[in-house]
């Protein structure tokens, strides 16, 4: 899968998305393990694309074990930032 972005001078550029990390077990704030749990982060943390969903998430996304949805770091289009 690739994506295709435009810019201004209408040159367009052809990349691929960037996989969140995972971590598995799911480990809670008191330090539990849960095996039926993983978790999808950024590093450094950001905003998580859901591509079956098309739902975009803050920081991190807990889902059940094993996921059948693959989630993308995103980041907000240029034109949406310089709105901002």
């Amino acid at each position: 899968m690739q994506e295709y972005d435009m810019a201004a001078n209408g040159e367009v550029s052809v990349h691929d998305p960037v996989p969140a990390k995972e971590k598995y077990p799911y480990v809670d704030e008191n330090g539990v393990e849960h095996p039926e749990l993983i978790e999808h982060y950024r590093e450094g943390g950001g905003k998580l694309f859901c591509y079956e969903t098309r739902e975009i998430y803050e920081d991190r996304v807990v889902d059940v074990y094993p996921c059948y949805l693959t989630y993308f770091e995103f980041d907000e289009p240029e034109e949406k930032l310089e709105e901002n």
